[in-house]
C-alpha cells in the first residue's frame, strides 16, 4: 500500500516531526492490506447493510480497518497526521480508513470530483499562511497531565490518542471511546 510506504519514508527521514501525509484517493483500494472491494468488476463495494448484517461483500472491511489501525498507530507514534481526500462518484472506502484522519487530527474531506468546489477549497485552505507566512495549521503537540496522587486521569475529549505510558496518575479503566 502506498500510504504504508509513505508513512515509512516518513518514519526513517523525520521521526518525531511535525510531519501531514496526504492522500488523495480517486477509487477504493482493491489489491494489498487495505483492500475494500475485489479486483472484479462484477463484484460490488460494500454497504452499510453489508456490514451491518456482515453479507460477503463486507468480507475485506475488517482486514482493511485492522490494516488502517495499524497505520494510523504508526503515525501517531511518530506524531504525524494524515489527511484524507477522497472524490469519487462512488464509495472509495472511508469507513476503513477514517481511523487514520481520526487518530491523528488530520483532515478528511469527500467530494464528487477533483474539480469540485468543496475539494478546491478545503485543498487550498490547508495552505493558508498568517501575517508572517507561517502556515496556520498545529500538529504534533503533546500534552501531559499532572494530577496530585489522590487524582487518576481517565480520558480526555477531543482528536487525540494516548501515548500508551503507565504512570500512577493514570487510571486502569479508560473512560470514552478508543479512535
Amino acid at each position: 500500500a502506498a500510504l504504508s510506504v509513505a508513512l515509512g519514508l516518513m518514519e526513517a527521514t523525520y521521526p518525531q516531526s511535525s510531519v501531514r501525509v496526504t492522500l488523495v484517493v480517486g477509487g477504493p483500494c482493491n489489491i494489498g492490506p487495505g483492500t475494500v472491494v475485489g479486483e472484479e468488476l462484477v463484484e460490488t463495494i460494500r454497504s452499510h447493510l453489508d456490514l451491518q448484517k456482515d453479507k460477503p461483500n463486507a468480507r475485506y472491511s475488517k482486514p482493511a480497518i485492522k490494516f488502517y489501525s495499524t497505520l494510523a498507530s504508526r503515525a501517531v507514534a511518530c506524531g504525524f497526521a494524515v489527511d484524507i481526500y477522497a472524490c469519487s462518484l462512488d464509495q472509495v472506502g472511508l469507513y476503513e480508513m477514517k481511523v487514520m484522519s481520526d487518530k491523528t487530527g488530520g483532515y478528511m474531506v469527500m467530494s464528487d470530483s477533483f474539480s469540485m468546489g468543496v475539494f478546491k477549497e478545503s485543498f487550498r485552505k490547508m495552505f493558508d499562511c498568517d501575517e508572517a507566512g507561517y502556515l496556520q495549521l498545529g500538529f504534533n503537540a503533546k500534552v501531559d497531565v499532572f494530577t496530585s496522587s489522590e487524582f487518576k486521569c481517565c480520558g480526555a475529549i477531543g482528536g487525540l490518542s494516548a501515548t500508551g505510558k503507565k504512570r500512577p496518575n493514570i487510571a486502569d479503566t479508560e473512560v470514552g471511546e478508543e479512535l
